[in-house]
Order: structure tokens, then C-alpha cells, then sequence
């Protein structure tokens, strides 16, 4: 198994700015070719997914598209050697960040961890409150 940092990710996914962007592109290339074929098996976090999107999407990076980045993401994750825990989480997560634009992913991560897994969800964020499917937790007054 081999885990997969973000920087591979956005080398894959991104354009190379320098001569050794274009060299790791080639690298992450060939692995997710491996990914794809099933020839290795390979892992990431929800933390590495997280990284991805906000650097392919930030201003201040590569300023991309939210539905780009996550469709991008999501044919990486289902490549047919990729062994992500809580995969369907993550999956889901990427539809809710594309779906609700004032979320941050990471509350696109705490709305589909829970709505998969049938929890209610503690929170005092109100557009992440408002997600259409979450159960949100009654706190006592």
C-alpha cells in the first residue's frame, strides 16, 4: 500500500510551472496509471484531500473551479487501486462542497462523515447546519 501525499495529487492535476514539476507530473503519472490498472494499491487522508482542494481552488494558487477540482478528484478516488478508508465519505463530501458553495470542504467532510455514518452533527456554523440530509444535534438549553 502506498499512501499519497497531496503534492502528488497536484502534480498530477495541476500544469508544471518548472522544469522538475514537469519531471514529479511524469512521476505522479505513471503511478496513477498503476493506481488505475490495479497494479498497486494506494491511500490517502481526508486531511491530503483537503489540502488538494484548497490549493487547486484558492485565489491565491490556481484559482480553480470547485466542480473542476472535485470531479478531477473523484476519478482519482475511483481508480481501481485506491483503498481510501471511508471512501464513500469522501466522495460524498466533494458532491456536498461542489452542491453548497459557502461550506469550506472540511465542512463538507463533518456534513458527509455524518450523514453517511447516520449521526447527528454538533455544530454552531450556520450554513453547515443548514445542509439539506444533515441531522443536526438539539443542543439543551
Amino acid at each position: 500500500m502506498i499512501f499519497v501525499d497531496a503534492n502528488c495529487y497536484l502534480r498530477y492535476l495541476t500544469e508544471p510551472a518548472t522544469p522538475q514539476d514537469r519531471i514529479n507530473q511524469q512521476r505522479a503519472r505513471a503511478l496513477f496509471e498503476l493506481v488505475n490498472a490495479g497494479v498497486v494499491e494506494v491511500t490517502t487522508s481526508d486531511a491530503v484531500l483537503a489540502e488538494v482542494v484548497f490549493i487547486l481552488t484558492s485565489p491565491r494558487h490556481y484559482d480553480g473551479e470547485r466542480m473542476l477540482a472535485a470531479a478531477s478528484l473523484k476519478s482519482l478516488l475511483r481508480q481501481r487501486g485506491c483503498r481510501m478508508p471511508a471512501i464513500d465519505a469522501s466522495l460524498l463530501a466533494l458532491d456536498v462542497w461542489v452542491d453548497h458553495p459557502k461550506l469550506s470542504f472540511p465542512d463538507a467532510l463533518s456534513a458527509a462523515s455524518s450523514m453517511s455514518r447516520g449521526y447527528e452533527l454538533a455544530t454552531f456554523d450556520g450554513p453547515l447546519s443548514r445542509t439539506p440530509k444533515v441531522r443536526n444535534y438539539a443542543f439543551e438549553d
